[in-house]
């Protein structure tokens, strides 16, 4: 009724919910395809969406969105159900739009990647074909729907004949909850990025609610050697690393890593990869160059980005009349025809899944007041990865308010965890920014002042010493802001889950987050229920990071030659 039809993008702005799949079903069904936004998100940012996509028609659910000037269906208003009740004729092939999703954009705005009909059902028949896939099984939704791996947890299911369990925002945030929802749900099927399974697996109950579950799919950054050996310590389930970029719709390779080298195992249907070299030729196997990817998986393009969309999905040199999509990602050929993945070729990373272009925070960063220059750069901090973001003021800007305003304008997760300020943003001597002398980003140590109300009672003395070991700092004041310290949402569930270790008593992931200040959590205990004879000791994990220097040396040399190439 609001002229939905074949290739017109429709704006799905709400929270988890059965009305997000209804949504997703009606956009379908009259022909569009759908646009995930995040209501989380910055408001600058779903304004820039709306207007870069042309969407002219927005789902959302109870609540509005400022300054949108096209038509609006409310999915809680009854009204919004009450017109054409018949079913509807095919109006789409398979060349027409699916779905439209925005990743981050080096040029400092977010890029629409498009992904059509014919690229979902190949990517639905690969699925079924390599994970054995069939009607009557279950899965658990723990994706964000602006994540495309949220198409396993929808789409796919859906024209399969397999239940769909769709968690909700704070069950996705909270251990406790998601673990509780896996074994009430007795799903047969579980996907996360490496960083979400590693929080569900480490969990006290893992064990008996990953009963159930057969197969484990892990995806949307490295798989860590190490996260293997946590998820078999609970479970005996399938374990596939999954792989693929946005551009080639979702998985492009699939591999079962219960034991072995881990990689990303071979393509899937209809999916064609190749591994070259700068000059565009085909590597040997075991020698390092670009992973490339062809076949019926390839996104149409960039939205509005011809110029982009030409620069990434070139002509395919080894099939006439087809296109390639340059990935950027660094990997090899084994022995056995599986995959190795080795990094990336640019500054692109994977944060907690998410994939983020530096550019595009220090475009925003550099336009605040007062900063004067500004580098972002992808750092491994105590053994997690983290953004850090180095910035040149001739201002006192506070890191809280550098902190503040760049959370009004991005993403929570493209928000950097430490901030270092320069004198001068240090320089090659060919005037490009020298990212190999940045300064590691030192551990926070609170200011004297805030020191003197530390560690007051012993409530205290023992959350604090949670916070040392989740943040590896030695000096935390008890009026720091847990997030201005270098904490994040994955964190803070680690903490929650020490916090009822240590004190016996529950206490909700929103609650921690509510309370973000050692002196905020110590009000919710009390020492009663510390318990008299307790006592919290701090981990002292031997590592050796001698063969990951190697590794990572090895592939510093392989960037700059392939980059003076």
């Amino acid at each position: 009724e609001h002229g939905v039809g074949p290739d017109v993008l429709v704006g799905l702005c709400l929270e988890r919910s059965l009305e997000m799949i209804i949504g997703i079903l009606g956009i379908l069904k009259a022909g569009g395809a759908y646009l995930p936004i995040d209501p989380q998100y910055p408001s600058e940012r779903i304004k820039l969406m709306l207007e870069d996509s042309g969407t002219e028609t927005l789902l959302v659910k109870g609540s509005e969105i400022p300054g949108f000037a096209g038509t609006v269906l409310d999915l809680d208003d009854d009204g919004s159900y009450a017109e054409m009740t018949n079913s509807l004729y095919k109006v789409t092939d398979s060349s027409n739009l699916a779905y439209c999703i925005y990743t981050s954009g080096s040029t400092g705005k977010p890029k629409g990647v498009l992904i059509e009909h014919r690229s979902v059902v190949n990517f639905m028949q690969g699925m079924r074909n390599v994970l054995g896939l069939s009607s009557g099984q279950s899965i658990v939704s723990v994706t964000t729907i602006c994540f495309d791996i949220f198409v396993l947890e929808s789409l796919v299911p859906l024209m399969l004949g397999i239940k769909i369990v769709v968690t909700s925002r704070s069950e996705q945030l909270d251990p406790e909850k998601l673990n509780k929802l896996i074994a009430s749900s007795e799903a047969e099927l579980l996907q996360a990025t490496p960083t979400l399974m590693r929080s569900i697996v480490k969990h006290r109950d893992a064990k008996s609610s990953l009963g159930e579950v057969k197969s484990l799919l892990v995806g949307g950054e490295a798989f860590p050697e190490n996260l293997r050996g946590d998820i078999r310590a609970v479970s005996s389930a399938d374990i596939f690393n999954m792989y693929g970029p946005t551009e080639t719709t979702v998985w492009s390779s699939v591999s079962d890593v219960a034991d072995g080298l881990i990689h990303i195992g071979r393509p899937v249907s209809n999916t064609k990869i190749y591994i070259v070299d700068p000059c565009g030729g085909l590597v040997p196997c075991g020698c390092i160059g670009e992973l490339c990817i062809a076949g019926d998986g390839l996104a149409r393009g960039y939205l509005n980005r011809l110029d982009l969309t030409g620069e990434k999905f070139v002509e395919n040199p080894f099939t006439l009349g087809e296109r390639m999509y340059r990935t950027g990602d660094l990997a090899r050929w084994l022995p056995d025809g599986n995959i190795e993945y080795l990094g990336r070729l640019d500054d692109q990373v994977k944060i907690r899944g998410y994939r983020i272009e530096l550019d595009e925070i220090e475009s925003v960063l550099i336009r605040l007041e007062g900063v004067r220059g500004a580098v972002v750069a992808a750092r491994k901090v105590n053994g997690m990865q983290a953004l850090v973001a180095y910035y040149v003021t001739n201002d006192a800007l506070k890191v809280s308010s550098l902190r503040e305003r760049l959370r009004s304008l991005l993403p929570s997760y493209m928000v950097p965890s430490y901030f270092v300020e320069l004198n001068e943003i240090p320089l090659t001597a060919n005037g490009k920014v020298d990212r190999k002398v940045l300064p590691e980003p030192v551990s926070f140590e609170s200011d004297a002042e805030v020191l003197c109300s530390t560690s007051k009672t012993k409530t205290e003395e023992k959350i604090a010493s949670i916070w040392q070991e989740v943040l590896h700092f030695k000096k935390i004041g008890s009026n720091d802001n847990f997030f201005d310290v270098g904490g994040n949402s994955l964190l803070i569930v680690e903490v929650q889950s020490k916090l009822i270790e240590v004190f016996g008593k529950e206490i909700s992931v929103a609650e921690v987050f509510n309370s973000p200040t050692i002196s905020g959590l110590a009000k919710y205990f009390n020492e009663e229920e510390a318990g008299e004879g307790e006592k919290y000791e701090l981990g002292n994990e031997e590592r050796s990071g001698r063969r990951k220097q190697l590794a990572l040396r090895e592939r510093r040399m392989i960037k700059n030659s392939l980059r003076r190439n």
